[in-house]
């Protein structure tokens, strides 16, 4: 435990967190209450060495670090890119947050263009037209969704892509049945 942390077991009143699996009652002169109601929510620690193989789809590697099965609601993904590669725009129902770790990658969003580099975080919420190109050298972001359809998605999406006969009319099936809309 890092110096100056609390360790939970002193914070966290057990009778309380006996006597319910989705609610927990901070205490210690704090009054505060956690929804745990997602059974599948739990910590997670992933190493460089222990992330998953990327998906791979128009020439981007997404590798989903936290999908919702593990968080029970958000989702966490490293994302790179070609130059040119991207997605057309598109809208879906989830939140979507970019933080660019590298290169220059330009966001559409809502018929704006923005060229973002290294530490700029992008935000477009649910329901908002949007789309992303890595820029000149490729490069690569961190992204979250706050639903879980966008890591099944890229799961079908890959799975698409991985097909001898794949074709673009099929990517957009894809993401309809996920929520996604291409509006290209």
């Amino acid at each position: 435990m890092r110096p100056g942390r609390q360790d939970t077991r002193d914070v966290y009143d057990s009778d309380t967190v006996a006597a319910t699996q989705s609610r927990r009652t901070l205490t210690q002169g704090r009054s505060m209450t956690l929804d745990n109601a997602a059974p599948t929510r739990q910590p997670l620690f992933i190493a460089p060495d222990q992330r998953p193989a990327p998906l791979a789809f128009g020439g981007l590697e997404i590798t989903v670090l936290a999908p919702d099965s593990v968080t029970g609601g958000n989702e966490v993904f490293f994302q790179s890119g070609p130059e040119g590669s991207g997605p057309g725009s598109h809208l879906h129902p989830w939140d979507e947050t970019f933080y660019v770790t590298s290169g220059e990658i330009t966001f559409g969003i809502d018929g704006d263009e923005t060229v973002a580099g290294p530490g700029t975080l992008v935000f477009a919420p649910g329901g908002t037209a949007h789309s992303y190109r890595f820029g000149t050298g490729g490069g690569a972001m961190i992204s979250t969704t706050s639903s879980g359809n966008a890591s099944r998605m890229y799961e079908g999406f890959a799975a698409e892509a991985a097909k001898e006969n794949s074709d673009s009319a099929r990517f957009a099936e894809v993401g309809l049945l996920h929520g996604q809309h291409s509006l290209d």
